[in-house]
């Protein structure tokens, strides 16, 4: 599975934390260069800013403009994709559950993150490693 790690050039620290956690891992990765904020015009902010539960912060566009252009890479290249911003905190487990993830034609999207909100999931969850299991996400 092809790992893509959200990164802004200057953020040297975070991809070197990153390169060691996912090397410690044993897993490749490609570095995709993040959307900078100065991408995000006025107007456009103001468009997109205000469509929310509150008014998103310059830099929340620009990371939602880097999803955005790394999910076109993933429609494009037909692969299963982990998409990780360069703050994200991998589990030991993360390789095992990428390889039971990986062969699965039942889902299009696989939530790995965690925010202690509340989620509202389905009732069936299908065993995936060990504990881990796969739930339906309805709301998160």
């Amino acid at each position: 599975m092809q790992i893509l790690v959200i990164n802004l050039p200057d953020s040297t620290d975070r991809l070197k934390f990153q390169q060691q956690q996912l090397e410690r891992l044993g897993l490749e990765y490609e570095v995709i260069r993040a959307v900078s904020t100065s991408y995000v015009h006025e107007q456009v902010h103001y468009h997109l800013a205000l469509g929310w539960k509150r008014p998103l912060l310059r830099t929340e566009v620009a990371c939602y403009f880097s999803h955005h252009k790394i999910w076109q890479m993933v429609v494009k290249r037909n692969k299963p994709a982990l998409i990780l911003e360069d703050d994200a905190l991998l589990s030991r487990y993360t390789p095992g559950i990428l390889q039971a993830l990986e062969n699965r034609t039942d889902c299009d999207i696989v939530n790995l993150e965690v925010h202690g909100a509340n989620k509202t999931v389905g009732k069936h969850p299908q065993d995936l490693l060990g504990e881990y299991k796969l739930v339906p996400l309805y709301q998160d």
